[in-house]
């Protein structure tokens, strides 16, 4: 769990483990990746909780199958509660999403392209 967290200028945030990783009250702001997704990466069914999180300004280099924000897969695996994901980018790849179709949203969230 990590609560009240700013990643601010860092590198992707990989999540390669079955226990659910949660994140609360925290902004995952401007970090780069070269691949995959440039915040959250969520993979091999690792299950994510966000709730009142600000994941935005952070960008991939070169993508091609990720998106600039949150990344999941399999589907389903991301869970997103009262937060806000948006103004994240792919250098290659314009309006990619800011989190990966197949999402799980909880409500009141802010969602962008």
């Amino acid at each position: 769990v990590f609560p009240h967290v700013v990643f601010i200028h860092h590198r992707l945030l990989p999540h390669f483990s079955a226990q659910l990783l949660t994140i609360t009250d925290s902004t995952i702001a401007n970090n780069t990746a070269q691949a995959e997704a440039g915040a959250i990466n969520s993979v091999f069914t690792s299950p994510v909780l966000l709730i009142h999180c600000t994941i935005t300004g952070n960008s991939v280099t070169n993508a091609g199958n990720g998106t600039g924000g949150v990344r999941a897969d399999p589907v389903g695996s991301v869970t997103v509660r009262n937060s806000i994901i948006t103004g994240n980018t792919d250098a290659n790849i314009p309006g990619i999403p800011d989190i990966a179709p197949g999402f799980i949203s909880q409500g009141t969230n802010i969602i962008g392209t």
